[in-house]
């Protein structure tokens, strides 16, 4: 009997041990409520936008998207490069923001100088793709024609559909002149479709930026679009100055009315008469 009683003691006792074994941490977590999408793409001169696969991209300095969702995720910079369909997955880096971003891969079958090294800035929103974008751009070069970016910067960024970004755009670069007229700026979607254009209304002393009206995004799908500026020229037309990029967006939600909250089915709101 008492033989017996001994042997249950180390069984408990065995089981005892067992079950206080320390396990090991858990790895850490990924907020995937934060991730975002990175798709790397070209736009020849003649041709729809395609897919460009294996592109290194550097990003750095991040701004807040003013009137969005409350901003999270590090600042630091960092680098990813897509695969093999062009894309790649960003995680726990700031969103909703406005990233800088370099482009440093080569355009399989263009010239070397295409985009290598083009800067340009692209609002990043979670969950959503942000399309980095190399545009084909003929310009004269010592009495031949070569490609190359030409990338001057477009604000505010996005443009919404519902056309709440105010009625002036700003667009910064170098060389603008209102010395024959007034600059002008063309809006293209993806395919190659001119969507809207206007003439700047006012241009910097020294050219580095002009005043010009806000694209109407009302009938705009939301997506990437580019902006091809021109100086009026001595002759009664436009020369060629360069891209910008415009990303357009459907509209944030409106924030819920004061002392309301959400109900316990997700989706109603309840308030406070008071």
């Amino acid at each position: 009997m008492r033989k017996k009683l001994f042997s249950l003691f180390l069984v408990l006792l065995a089981m005892l041990i067992m079950g206080c074994k320390t396990s090991a941490p858990p790895p850490p977590t990924t907020d995937n409520a934060i991730a975002f999408f990175v798709h790397t793409e070209f736009f020849p001169l003649v041709g729809p936008l395609q897919t460009v696969p294996g592109i290194p991209t550097s990003w750095s300095n991040p701004r807040d998207i003013i009137g969005g969702n409350t901003p999270r995720g590090d600042t630091s910079p960092f680098s990813v490069t897509t695969n093999a369909i062009g894309l790649a997955v960003v995680e726990n880096k700031r969103v909703p923001a406005v990233w800088s971003v370099i482009w440093e891969g080569l355009v399989p079958g263009e010239i070397p100088e295409l985009c290598l090294g083009d800067v340009n800035d692209f609002p990043v929103n979670p969950q959503r793709t942000t399309e980095i974008i190399c545009y084909e751009i003929l310009t004269p070069f010592f009495g031949t024609s070569i490609t190359q970016g030409n990338a001057f910067t477009f604000s505010p960024q996005p443009v919404y559909t519902d056309n709440s970004s105010g009625s002036v755009a700003t667009i910064s670069g170098q060389g603008f002149s209102a010395q024959y007229g007034m600059p002008r700026v063309q809006y293209f979607d993806s395919g190659g479709t001119l969507i809207s254009q206007g003439d700047a209304t006012a241009v910097a002393p020294d050219g580095s930026w002009i005043s010009a009206p806000m694209p109407d995004a009302s009938q705009a799908a939301p997506g990437a679009y580019v902006g091809i500026i021109f100086n009026a020229n001595e002759n009664g037309g436009y020369t060629f100055m360069g891209t910008s990029s415009v990303s357009v967006l459907s509209p944030p939600p409106p924030p819920p009315p004061p002392n309301c909250v959400t109900a316990t089915d997700g989706i109603q709101m309840v308030c406070d008469a008071n």
